[in-house]
């Protein structure tokens, strides 16, 4: 039968998405999200709450102009214009702008998560027709439904069309049809085609038109199940997840185990790129500066998953690997020589000897010891409490000291700035990202006092409580635990090891800045072969593995609008059963690893030491003892993981499992009381 005019739907005929409509919705939500995040009022706090505040306007509109004789109908310039108004704390002077580039945003992404119906050129090969155009109950225009449709090579079937958006009548009314006989002769044969059985059958029929209930069941079953991962975020993490866990293993491959270890964390290091981006577009940061040695992973992660160096429809600014340790920037960033400026130093370590003390801030052993031996200090004997200690207090009051360490403070802060402007820290930046694992975020501390005009803005795995004053010109955010917000999630960083292990670095931890021969500032670096054994044979894998899902994850993000808060919750969970419920593995290799802790005990420390009973005793009464207890408890604090826990005796094993569970109680205890007793 050959028809005067055919008349066809545009979403789900002629037109398939790659997620649920409101996705769409979504993106537009987070673009604009991550664009004004800080001038929204307090209580949009992701692209979620934007969204439902869209729906609440949409709903207003609609009633406004059912209110006026038309139908339930919006334009997308007037649901920007008016959603912006209610967000914002304080109005803008022109909102046009920022309105067309939402709506420019929104089209794009309407292109981008789109493509053709597969059948629909057949179809409309079957009714041939005099004239065809598009009619569709939708919020953007006629012109802009067009543009969509000539992306996607449909002009030649669809060259113009009606937009119920424009009219303020809809197919769902019927009012839309009439307006189309109206239009052209109502005595012609009309057809209309459509997947909705009520506003593309039932109503077309009911003014006149012949109609056709176009929806392939293959078709129809993909769209309820996208629709229902959109109502429910966890199954479309869950599938995201499902899928990237059984990627296949390539020969490559050294430790097999390690790389499917790596495939299942895999979404808490997505998740901690994402927050890395929000936070980097948020705060409007120059440049990200990865931290190694952990930065080096996060780095590789990071520039795969955004590889187009966009996310949410903004650029991302350039990133760099930067070499910095606590080590190579702590004395640098000393203040005045002063016991009070130490207790950075102290609060971490107040056990310490002049010899670990000499180790930390890089000075000469050598030339210190006439004036350890003056004031009856052993550099090798641990002092207790060192700000309290008088032999410390008349040192640090001797001028020959205090010119030994300035002289070492200037010319690491020299050797550290020349360093970080070839790194790429320009001389004029106002405000930058650094990334790095955590926990309390010591080396942005020591850049913030070297660089105090610059804005630092952190970004880390997780953060333990602050021991030291935050200076003004330093943010910190956590995708994980940040016990300075919540004690949520804090056993998670009772036991840091092993995740540090996994995110760890074959390339060396860096001890300070020395020159390249060429003109330029190197890092020169220490590195361990039996540390990095670890590496080789497992670290390595795993982060293979995490790098090869990122480009399955890409895409999703993009496509569903996935925002780090959705994959936090995932994230931790998974981290919270690497914790408690390790794979053997994992607990083998790491018993082997050789732990750099040359800041701070100056020396590496061995994951698989023991202890015995007569020293576990003689904690009670020698501080000594006492230190040498709590760093075998916090450098074993995995007990799980030690594989020479069947060498010591049986009294042994039991009088450390009290302790350790006292300790957890105490921890579990003061973390409590300070969330019962925060103002």
């Amino acid at each position: 039968m050959h028809y005067d005019l055919v008349t066809v739907d545009v979403w789900d005929t002629l037109l398939r998405r790659h997620c649920a409509p409101d996705a769409t919705k979504l993106a537009t939500c987070r673009y604009l999200w991550l664009l004004l995040a800080k001038q929204l009022h307090s209580r949009f706090t992701s692209p979620y709450c934007l969204l439902e505040e869209r729906r609440n306007v949409e709903a207003s509109l609609g009633k406004q102009s059912e209110t006026q004789g038309s139908d339930q109908e919006y334009i997308i310039e007037d649901v920007m214009n008016l959603l912006l108004k209610r967000i914002l704390v304080s109005p803008l002077s022109d909102y046009e702008e920022l309105i067309q580039a939402l709506v420019s945003f929104e089209i794009q992404t309407e292109k981008d998560s789109s493509f053709p119906d597969p059948t629909i050129h057949s179809l409309l090969a079957s009714y041939p027709a005099r004239r065809r155009i598009f009619l569709s109950d939708f919020y953007m225009s006629s012109a802009q439904l067009t543009n969509i449709l000539d992306h996607h090579g449909l002009s030649s079937l669809v060259s113009e069309g009606l937009s119920s958006a424009e009219l303020k009548l809809n197919k769902r009314s019927g009012r839309l049809f009439e307006h189309v006989l109206n239009l052209w002769q109502p005595d012609r044969r009309f057809l209309h085609i459509g997947d909705n059985l009520h506003s593309d059958f039932s109503m077309p029929r009911k003014a006149g038109f012949d109609s056709i209930h176009y929806k392939p069941t293959a078709m129809s079953v993909r769209a309820q199940k996208l629709q229902h991962q959109f109502s429910d975020r966890s199954a479309l993490l869950k599938s995201i997840v499902d899928f990237t866990s059984s990627i296949g293993i390539s020969d490559e491959i050294i430790n097999a185990d390690s790389f499917k270890l790596g495939l299942k964390m895999s979404p808490l290091f997505i998740g901690f790129s994402l927050h890395i981006a929000e936070q980097a577009i948020i705060n409007q940061c120059e440049s990200i500066l990865f931290f190694t040695r952990e930065g080096e992973f996060f780095s590789q992660v990071f520039a795969n998953l955004f590889y187009s160096n966009s996310y949410g429809g903004h650029e991302l600014p350039p990133s760099n690997i930067v070499e910095v340790s606590r080590l190579s920037t702590f004395c640098a960033s000393l203040r005045e020589i002063t016991t009070d400026e130490l207790m950075r130093l102290w609060s971490l370590y107040s056990t310490q000897s002049m010899q670990a003390f000499s180790a930390s801030l890089q000075l000469d052993l050598q030339v210190l010891s006439p004036l350890l031996d003056l004031y009856g200090i052993d550099a090798s004997t641990p002092i207790s409490y060192p700000w309290k200690d008088k032999r410390i207090i008349a040192l640090f009051c001797d001028p020959n000291f205090l010119l030994h360490v300035k002289q070492e403070r200037d010319s690491q802060r020299d050797q550290l700035k020349k360093y970080l402007l070839q790194s790429g820290l320009k001389p004029d930046a106002s405000s930058i990202m650094i990334v790095d694992i955590g926990w309390r975020g010591s080396i942005q501390d020591n850049l913030s006092y070297v660089y105090p005009d610059l804005t630092i803005h952190g970004s880390y795995l997780g953060l333990a409580k602050y021991l030291n004053y935050q200076a003004p010109n330093t943010q910190k955010t956590a995708f994980g635990p940040n016990l300075n917000l919540s004690h949520n999630d804090s056993s998670l960083l009772d036991t840091v090891s092993p995740i540090e292990m996994l995110c760890n670095s074959p390339n060396g931890s860096t001890i300070r800045y020395v020159s390249d021969g060429l003109g330029g500032i190197k890092a020169d670096k220490l590195i361990d072969l039996s540390e990095n054994s670890a590496f080789y044979t497992y670290t390595s894998d795993f982060q293979s593995a995490v790098i090869t899902t990122t480009q399955y994850w890409a895409k999703a993000i993009k496509i569903h609008a996935i925002s780090s808060d959705e994959l936090r919750l995932v994230g931790i969970k998974l981290w919270r059963e690497l914790i408690q419920s390790p794979p053997n593995h994992l607990i083998d290799i790491f018993s082997s690893l050789h732990h750099n802790e040359q800041f701070g005990v100056g020396k590496f420390v061995k994951m698989d030491q023991t202890i015995s009973f007569a020293q576990v005793l003689m904690a009670v009464v020698s501080v000594s003892h006492r230190s040498r207890l709590r760093d075998y408890l916090y450098q074993t604090s995995w007990t799980k993981s030690s594989k020479n826990t069947h060498l010591m005796g049986l009294c042994t094993r039991i009088l450390l499992s009290l302790i350790d569970c006292s300790a957890r109680a105490i921890r579990k205890g003061r973390r409590y009381l300070q969330t019962v007793l925060r103002p």
